[in-house]
């Protein structure tokens, strides 16, 4: 994954010399990337950042989305954190709303929030599965 992120970055930089500045490849643009605090889903965030998205975060985590809402918003980047767990069925939709209502459109989802669990026993397993919403 590292890799691909890799490639979009070269792809991004390349689109930049038809630019004046490094931040007019996605002017305007809003994008909402789930599980964006952390690991490949900070990186979508920063690159998306770096080249002028405004920025919806939504994660579990409350204490490192802030975190990296602040960090945008010193850098100059319009950030805000929508917090909530994808695995509530009504989550999608109330995330929507408020990104809607906070910068009055959606230009790129990524789809980046996911669920792991390092089980220690079959039990462990249990409690993973079952927090899965049924299909």
């Amino acid at each position: 994954m590292t890799q691909r992120l890799q490639q979009i970055a070269q792809q991004l930089s390349a689109s930049r010399s038809q630019c004046n500045s490094q931040k007019c490849l996605l002017a305007s643009q809003v994008v909402i990337v789930t599980g964006g605090a952390q690991g490949i889903g900070e990186a979508v965030v920063t690159l998306f950042a770096q080249h002028g998205a405004k920025i919806a975060i939504s994660d579990i985590d409350a204490e490192r989305s802030q975190r990296l809402v602040e960090k945008l918003e010193k850098e100059g980047v319009d950030a805000a954190y929508f917090p909530g767990d994808l695995l509530d069925l009504s989550f999608p939709q109330t995330l929507i709303q408020q990104v809607l209502k906070r910068f009055g459109k959606i230009n790129c989802l990524v789809n980046n929030a996911g669920m792991h669990s390092k089980p220690v026993n079959p039990a462990s397993s249990l409690m993973v599965y079952e927090r899965l919403p049924e299909r």
